[in-house]
């Protein structure tokens, strides 16, 4: 298992992962319905967790953001920056 380094890469990691878990496993739903009522349940489901899922992650990070959490490359000192790149 990966480790990411601060929280901003941990929450977009999750983020999308579980956007793609949501369209992998009601895509899958989709394929096993006859294409009824509740093809277009599945449909308005998948469309309310498109939109809520990374708004979400976005409002949770900008929460941070304005809590004053910082990046990962903000957090180290500039010499060690201008030597990496």
């Amino acid at each position: 298992m990966f480790r990411f380094p601060d929280f901003f890469t941990r929450v977009h990691a999750a983020s999308v992962t579980d956007s793609i878990a949501a369209v992998l496993i009601i895509g899958g739903l989709l394929l096993q319905t006859s294409f009824d009522l509740n093809t277009a349940k599945l449909g308005f489901i998948l469309l309310f967790l498109m939109v809520t899922s990374p708004t979400a992650s976005h409002a949770l990070a900008k929460s941070a953001r304005h809590g004053g959490l910082l990046t990962l490359a903000e957090t180290r000192p500039k010499d060690k920056q201008e030597h990496t790149q």
